[in-house]
Formats: C-alpha cells, structure tokens, sequence
C-alpha cells in the first residue's frame, strides 16, 4: 500500500490515502491522538502492501477498536455466559482432577515421540500457565471466580478487549488465555503453547502463526501501554520547534528570574495570541522552553489546572476581548509529568488590540517567528487592506 501520508488536525492525527482520509472497513477514519501508534500502523500497512483485517495485525485490532468497540459492540461481552463456561483454563483452574487438563500432546502434535523437544516445552508452558492463572485468579467458588473474569475484562481498555476477541475468535483459545496475554501474566511464546491444543483439524493454526499473532497483539498494544511515550499534537507541535505559527513560553504569570508573579509576563503571552489573531492564526504553547524542554504549567502555582484555565481566559476576555472567544480554543496535556497548555488562535474576522491594564494600548502581528506591534499609521494601513 503506496502513497500513505499522516496529517495533523486540531486535536488529532488521521492517515491520508491518495488525498482522502484513509478508513476502515466499517468506514471509520485511521484517526488517533498519538503520532506514534499511526506512523506504525502507515509501516505496518505500507510492508504488507495490503489493508488485512482477515488475520490478526495491528490493522485489524485497531478496526476492531473502531468498527466494534467504539460503537458499542463487544462480541466476547454479549457472549461472556458461553466463553466462560467452554474456557479450557477455566475448567483446569474449577475442576482440575477433570478432562479440563491444561495440555493434552496428544491433540498438538500428530507425532509426539518424533518432537520431544515441542513436548518438553509444552508442558513448562502448562507449569508457567498455571502458577500465572493462579495469580491471576486467587482462590475462591465458582461464582466468586467468574464475577472476578467479568470484572476484570470490563475494566480493560478498548484495545486489550479487542485483543481478546480477535485471540479468543481466532485460536478458539477461550478468555483466560488471551486475558492473561494482555495483560502481561504470561508471554506471546507461553500463550501460543497454551494455545497449542485447540489448533486440532484441518483449520488449526501452527505454533508459529499463533507465536507470530501473539507477538504482533503485544507490539500493537505497547502503544497504549506507555502514555509517557505518546506523541500527541502538543508533542509533535514542540519536535517542530518555534516558527511563524507556533510560539512557546516558560510560564504564563510566573517570572523564572524573578521568582515572582509578573504582569509583563502575561502580557508577553497575550502579545502572542493577538498577533495569532490578527495574523494567519497559530499556536502557543505555555510551559515549554525556547529549547523546547518542558517546563509545565505547574509552575505558574496555580491549586489546579481549572484555576489556572479561568485565569488565562480571565485576561483573554478582559485584554483582548470576549467576541474573540469564538477563535480561540485552550486544550492540556501531560507530558514527561508535567503539564502544558495550547491556545490554539484561528484567524480573527476583525482587528483585535491588546488592552492590559497597566500598558498602552496596542496592535499586534506576526512578523516571522515573533509577534511585533504596529503604528498607528502601520496598523490602518494593515486593517484596510486585510480586514
């Protein structure tokens, strides 16, 4: 698959496909708020020159996210009552004197005594299973146990349930198994072992393709296991580093040298989102260093990122107007634990001036990569002929 490209939007990314946003087959778009899980889903897509949802890849788990889950529509939840009382471990870990019995080489292997090897591993598959099972579900009745299952599926994000439903689909492996993948109690190799006696027939699957399967699951869901590592628009906005239509300040009040609150310094934001506004439009970034570090908003000493909010908004109505509310959007996030915000300004339909109290009056616009003000003759001239 050829001439893939990842595009930037207000709050999120979207693959593009020849000039159209690429979609599942349920006719989602490939969007997403991290970067990062999308620029491997394009490497995915672009090696297999394909767009699979026939076999389980990171492709398909991520429709299934889209198609299914976020529409509410969970097949291993409308059929928990039958997965559970047909799971194999299940009935190992109620009934373990019974045929529920974790590994049966007989139904793996057409020859055993020709691979001992396979079979050696097979059973410390069983052991690692069994002790991971029992961590996993502590002892307790029947009910107690089957309560916990629900519980713990429930509590999943959408993209471990839509592993366990593609694993379970595909490997006829039941619900423990794939819980306990995803949820790192056992390994992709420990798994595909696990997984061996159900692959009996002609539409079983090898150890490989299970081991190959498992592996793929885990790498697709390291992304959303490591939210630190994310790369959300503010993040990819910071890697760009200062331009015409991005600006980044330390602190919004907060003077660093000073160690002291500092009108100038609020000013010196509020410079920034005029010029946006009288401008192209743009973004600035509070909390991020000229180098781009993250410094965080933290630092403002606000009690909590809502005060912090209504003050910034405060002395946007009060300084720069409450008819510009309309072109302005304020949005946060984390980043290495600390937090920075976006004002995102769009351009304004009218000139917009700076009235701070305790400053003159001004006109501001972008000129390259900082904003500048205007004189008076400057800014007529500007406001006829742009306005």
């Amino acid at each position: 698959m050829e001439n893939l490209d990842l595009v930037m939007r207000d709050n999120d990314f979207v693959i593009y496909h020849h000039d159209q946003p690429f979609l599942t087959p349920g006719g989602a778009e490939i969007a997403h708020q991290d970067s990062r899980l999308l620029k491997h889903l394009m490497i995915k897509l672009t090696l297999a020159h394909q767009a699979d949802v026939g076999t389980l890849n990171s492709f398909s788990l991520f429709s299934f996210c889209k198609d299914f889950l976020e529409k509410g529509t969970d097949p291993v939840k409308e059929h928990f009552d039958e997965l559970v009382s047909n799971d194999p471990l299940l009935k190992a870990r109620l009934n373990p004197d019974r045929s529920g019995r974790i590994s049966h080489a007989q139904k793996v292997l057409d020859d055993p005594d020709g691979n001992p090897g396979m079979l050696n591993l097979m059973f410390m598959g069983a052991s690692v299973i069994t002790r991971g099972l029992r961590d996993f579900l502590p002892a307790s009745t029947a009910d107690e146990t089957i309560a916990l299952i629900r519980e713990k599926y429930d509590s999943l994000r959408n993209e471990k349930k839509a592993a366990v439903n593609l694993l379970s689909a595909g490997h006829r492996s039941g619900i423990l198994l794939p819980m306990l993948l995803v949820l790192s109690q056992i390994s992709a190799s420990e798994y595909a072992l696990a997984a061996l006696p159900a692959q009996s027939g002609p539409s079983g699957k090898s150890f490989s393709e299970v081991h190959e399967h498992a592996l793929k699951t885990m790498e697709f869901l390291s992304f959303s296991e490591s939210p630190d590592k994310k790369m959300s628009v503010i993040a990819e906005l910071i890697n760009q580093g200062e331009h015409d239509k991005l600006e980044f300040k330390s602190t919004f009040r907060w003077d660093i040298r000073q160690a002291k609150k500092n009108p100038a310094i609020e000013h010196a934001a509020l410079k920034s989102m005029t010029a946006f506004l009288n401008s192209d439009g743009g973004d600035l970034l509070l909390g991020v260093a000229d180098d781009g570090s993250i410094i965080g908003v933290e630092t403002d000493a606000f009690a909590n990122d809502d005060k912090f909010l209504l003050h910034v908004w405060n002395l946007i109505k009060t300084s720069i107007g409450q008819d510009v509310s309309p072109y302005i959007k304020t949005t946060l996030d984390k980043i290495d634990g600390k937090t920075v915000c976006r004002v995102s300004c769009k351009r304004s339909p009218k000139p917009v001036f700076l009235r701070q109290s305790g400053f003159d009056e001004m006109f501001y616009i972008r000129i390259g990569p900082s904003s500048g003000n205007l004189e008076i003759s400057e800014a007529l001239k500007y406001i006829g002929e742009r306005f």
